[in-house]
């Protein structure tokens, strides 16, 4: 009985004490602390900008003229060698055409007419849009092969320098400089075949026509 009297005194001076506030024990403290959950960082990629035809040949002008990428063998004169011929596939596929909406078909096209295009336009005052180069229109002087080789350079060039910024996919990029690599090749062959440079090995067939015309040549 003692034990249980002297129980309830001391379990009744605590609580004195927890009313009053000076004892160690306080409620409030030892409420549970809402814990705050981690907050999630979420790491994303940085969105490359959309960027117009146009927009992206004039970067990359720019960094030829300022040096920060290679001109190539086609242009020891930095952009000044490219400007025109970049600028021609530009007005030809679409100025205002987002650099992620172009297609193999919109290089295909550019390729097509670069056969009917006149030397020496004057890009700022053109009389006809360049689209309408073809077949049915008379030039004085088309573009040389030579010349169309060295835009479908400058062209691949361009398109590699948009997939490494981001500007185009890199399956839409290898297929576009595949194309335009052959086309190049197409090019070559065609020069070669008509007493330009050869860069192809002659056959058997031709060795022989070239050292005995007699035989290749009886009517």
């Amino acid at each position: 009985y003692k034990l249980l009297r002297a129980s309830r005194e001391a379990v009744q001076v605590r609580l004195a004490k927890i009313a009053r506030g000076d004892f160690l024990y306080r409620p409030e403290v030892m409420k549970s602390v809402p814990v705050t959950p981690p907050v999630t960082v979420l790491v994303t990629q940085p969105v490359t900008p959309k960027l117009s035809l146009s927009d992206a040949v004039e970067a990359h002008l720019k960094e030829l003229d300022d040096g920060m990428v290679s001109a190539g063998k086609t242009g020891k004169n930095g952009s000044r060698d490219k400007r025109h011929g970049l600028r021609e596939m530009a007005l030809i596929v679409g100025q205002d055409k987002a650099m992620d909406a172009v297609r193999l078909e919109d290089i295909t096209t550019y390729i097509h007419q670069l056969q009917y295009i006149p030397t020496g336009l004057d890009l700022s005052n053109l009389t006809r849009p360049l689209t309408d180069y073809g077949p049915a229109v008379k030039v004085d002087k088309p573009l040389s092969p030579g010349t169309q080789r060295k835009r479908c350079e400058d062209v691949r060039r361009f398109v590699g320098w948009c997939h490494e910024h981001g500007y185009i996919q890199a399956d839409r990029a290898d297929a576009i400089r595949k194309k335009l690599s052959a086309k190049v090749s197409d090019i070559d062959y065609s020069e070669s075949m008509s007493g330009g440079t050869a860069t192809r090995s002659y056959t058997t067939d031709e060795l022989r026509a070239l050292f005995e015309p007699g035989k290749y040549l009886k009517w």
